[in-house]
């Protein structure tokens, strides 16, 4: 969890580190309007990037605060390894 600034640049920092890491930025700002309708809705695109980083054995979401308060009800239910 981090502000809005810094995903891209927490994403890219991730990616260097380790890129074995399936990073995803669970933001409206990464989102495409093209990805959005191909899932049949910005709702549906969302869930469906956050079940394949939940899936994913080094997946790494990367949200804002705005975005966890949001979507806290499919965010806080998932078991963690890890909150930063």
């Amino acid at each position: 969890v981090c502000p809005a600034t810094m995903l891209r640049q927490w994403r890219r920092e991730l990616r260097l580190w380790y890129p074995q890491f399936k990073v995803v930025i669970f933001h409206d700002s990464a989102l495409s309007a093209t990805k959005a309708a191909a899932a049949g809705g910005k709702a549906r695109a969302q869930m469906e990037m956050l079940n394949h980083v939940v899936n994913h054995p080094a997946g790494i979401l990367l949200t804002t605060y705005e975005g966890l308060r949001f979507r806290r009800e499919a965010l806080l239910p998932i078991r963690w390894g890890y909150a930063i």
